[in-house]
C-alpha cells in the first residue's frame, strides 16, 4: 500500500532556507516516506468487506486498504466525500453514523456524526456544500428519513433538516433514496436521485426550496443511484433498472442523450459514477452485476469504452457504492493574526525575539486540525519554535499560536505584509496573511 503524508506546497518548499529543507528530506528518508502523494489514485468504498480500497490511477492495480476492514467501527459503507480539511468522510449505514478518516493515511479520527443526530436514519451519501457544511441523505430507519440533514462542517454538530421528507410535493416526497445520491452543482444548488420515483430533484443551495429539474422517466431514466456534473456542465446520472449512463442538460435539466448504453463495455448494474483528474468518466458495476465488482473506463467527452480500469473483485473489492479520488488539494484560505492584540503590527526586523502568529478558528476551520511542523512564516519560511491550543480573540473557540524567530523569518523593512503557509494533519494545504509594520529601520 502507498504512503501518503501530508502534502507539501511547492511554493512553501522553495522559501524554506536550504538547511531547513534538507533537514526535511532527511525526515522523509528516515520515516520511509513518500515526499508528495499520488495525484489521482481511486478510492472505492467495498460495501460488503466494510472497508475503503486504494487503487493505483494510472493501472488501476489494487494498492491494498486504505481504510482497513471495520476500522472505527465501519459497517457498509457507501458515500464518501473528502472535507474543507482534507480528511475523508464516509457513510457509515450499518450503524448509521458518518466517520471521519486522515485523508493521507487513511487511519480513523473520529465519529464525525453519531448514531440518531438530528434523527439520522441509514446514511446513503455525504456532501460538502458552499457554505463548509456537511450535507447527509438520510435514507429510512431514522427521525427524519428520506431527508437531508445539514450538520456543522467543522464540530459535526446537527444544523437543521435541510429538505425535509415529502418535499417534492407528492412527486419524489415520501419515496426512499436508499440508492441515491447527492451533489451540489456549479450553480451551488443541491441536487438528489431519487431511485424510487425515477427522478432528479434540485433545491436552493440556500434556502432547501424544492423545484423539478430531471422529470420521472425523463430519457428512460429509472432507479438513479448516482449524479455528477462533468466537465461541460451538464448532469450524469446512472439509470441502474436500465444499466446505462444519461446526460441531461446542467441549465434546464432537459434530457441529452443516453451517454454510455446498456451492456458497453461490459456496463451493467451501474451504481457510481465520476469524472476523474483525466477528464474520463468512471462507472461502478454493482456487486450483483453480470461484470460485479468492478470499474469501467470512458472517454469523458464521447462515451466511448476505454477499459475495464478495476476488474472484478480486484483488491478483494465487494460492492462498489463509492468513488473518490485522492488528488493535490487546494490552498485553503485560512485567518491568521500576527501578534494578537497589537495595532499596527509592528515588527523590527533585528530584533532577536520572536513574533507571536495566530491561526484562528472560524465558522468553516478548526484551527487545531493544522499540523504545526508544515507551518512556514515569512519570506524565508521560518519553522515555528513553539506551538500551543488556545482561545486567542476570545470567542471560545480553539485557536493555534505560534512563534517565529523574527530574524529567521526574512521580514525585511519596509515590507507590508507576511505569509503563513501549513497542512492540516490531513494534507489540505492553508494560506493565510495578515498585514505588519516594520519599525527600527534607517
Amino acid at each position: 500500500m502507498k504512503s501518503y503524508p501530508v502534502f507539501v506546497n511547492p511554493t512553501t518548499a522553495l522559501r524554506g532556507a536550504l538547511g531547513a529543507l534538507f533537514r526535511g528530506l532527511m525526515v522523509v528518508a528516515i520515516l520511509g516516506l513518500a515526499i508528495s502523494p499520488a495525484s489521482a489514485d481511486l478510492l472505492v468504498s467495498s460495501f460488503i468487506t466494510d472497508s475503503v480500497l486504494l487503487y493505483d490511477g494510472t493501472t488501476g492495480a489494487p494498492l491494498g486498504q486504505f481504510v482497513s476492514t471495520g476500522s472505527g467501527g465501519l459497517d457498509a459503507p457507501r458515500g464518501m466525500t473528502f472535507g474543507p480539511d482534507g480528511n475523508l468522510y464516509v457513510t457509515s449505514s450499518g450503524n448509521h453514523q458518518i466517520l471521519r478518516y486522515n485523508g493521507s493515511t487513511g487511519t480513523f479520527i473520529d465519529v464525525f456524526v453519531p448514531a440518531g443526530s438530528g434523527g439520522l436514519g441509514t446514511p446513503t451519501s455525504v456532501a460538502f456544500g458552499p457554505d463548509g457544511n456537511l450535507y447527509v441523505g438520510s435514507a429510512f430507519l431514522g427521525v427524519n428519513q428520506n431527508s437531508v440533514l445539514r450538520y456543522h462542517g467543522t464540530t459535526g454538530a446537527f444544523i437543521d433538516v435541510f429538505v425535509p421528507d415529502s418535499s417534492c410535493l407528492g412527486g419524489c416526497g415520501g419515496q426512499y433514496f436508499i440508492r441515491g445520491e447527492l451533489t451540489f452543482g456549479p450553480d451551488g444548488n443541491l441536487y438528489v436521485a431519487y431511485y424510487d420515483s425515477d427522478e432528479v430533484a434540485r433545491y436552493n443551495g440556500t434556502t432547501g426550496a424544492f423545484s423539478s429539474f430531471v422529470a420521472a422517466g425523463s430519457g428512460g431514466l429509472a432507479g438513479p443511484t448516482e449524479l455528477t456534473f462533468g466537465p461541460d456542465g451538464h448532469l450524469y446520472v446512472t439509470s441502474y433498472e436500465t444499466n446505462n449512463v444519461l446526460r441531461y442538460n446542467g441549465t434546464t435539466g432537459a434530457f441529452i442523450d443516453v451517454f454510455v448504453a446498456a451492456g458497453f463495455g461490459g456496463l451493467d448494474g451501474p451504481r457510481n459514477v465520476k469524472f476523474g483528474p483525466d477528464g474520463h468518466l468512471y462507472v461502478a458495476n454493482d456487486h450483483v452485476a453480470t461484470n460485479p465488482n468492478s470499474v469501467r473506463r470512458y472517454n469523458g467527452t464521447t462515451g466511448a469504452f476505454i477499459d475495464v480500469f478495476v476488474s472484478s473483485g480486484s483488491g478483494g473489492l465487494s460492492g462498489p457504492l463509492g468513488l473518490t479520488f485522492l488528488t493535490p488539494p487546494a490552498v485553503l484560505p485560512v485567518t491568521i493574526d500576527i501578534k494578537p492584540g497589537s495595532d499596527p503590527n509592528s515588527i523590527n526586523p533585528r530584533s532577536k525575539g520572536v513574533i507571536p502568529v495566530a491561526i484562528l478558528t472560524t465558522e468553516t476551520f478548526d484551527a487545531s486540525t493544522v499540523d504545526p511542523t508544515t507551518v512556514q512564516f515569512g519570506p524565508n519560511g521560518a519553522a515555528p519554535v513553539h506551538a500551543a491550543l488556545e482561545d486567542v480573540d476570545g470567542d471560545t473557540d480553539l485557536d493555534l499560536i505560534l512563534h517565529f524567530r523574527t530574524q529567521e523569518t526574512g521580514i525585511a523593512c519596509g515590507d507590508t505584509e507576511a505569509v503563513l503557509t501549513g497542512e492540516t494533519t490531513g494534507g489540505q494545504a492553508i494560506q493565510g496573511s495578515d498585514s505588519v509594520n516594520t519599525v527600527g529601520c534607517p
